[in-house]
């Protein structure tokens, strides 16, 4: 199973779980996936798309680029030291010449999903997606691609 299908498989299960409507893709990565604490789905969308900016800018190596205007150089500055993509970059002398991990075999990322406890007995389903380092930037490039799939 591809990233963007393991993906969509979380989102949708997470979706399921929830007693109230399905939220976007966006307020699932903000809140799920990239670990932002806001109860706000508006602002998980507007940081899971700062963080999809500083993400994209790393990959194609622009960040001098991207922290040009003022707005963005602080961004940045905040994305690439939320925990999230904390533990997937490097930067050798200069946060701004940061790029991702793409070697080794370390455990990066594990989104695990489980069902709800209920009434003491926790539903054995879960969803689970484990990346290591040489996988980093294929899982990046993935999380862009997922974000543009229309909805199943």
């Amino acid at each position: 199973m591809t990233y963007p299908d393991q993906l969509e498989a979380i989102y949708q299960y997470h979706n399921a779980m929830t007693d109230s409507e399905p939220c976007s893709r966006l307020a699932f990565l903000g809140g799920v996936v990239f670990g932002f604490t806001t109860y706000d789905e508006e602002m998980d969308e507007h940081l899971a798309g700062k963080m999809l900016e500083v993400v994209r800018c790393i990959l194609d190596g622009t960040t001098f680029q991207y922290i040009e205007q003022r707005e963005q150089y602080v961004n940045f500055l905040l994305m690439v030291n939320a925990p999230f993509l904390s533990k997937a970059i490097d930067w050798g002398t200069s946060i701004r010449g940061a790029f991702f991990v793409a070697f080794g075999d370390t455990e990066v990322y594990r989104f695990r999903i489980s069902g709800y406890w209920d009434e003491g007995a926790k539903d054995c389903e879960e969803v689970t997606l484990t990346v290591t380092e040489g996988q980093v930037p294929a899982f990046m490039e993935a999380l862009l691609e997922w974000t543009k799939r229309e909805p199943e």
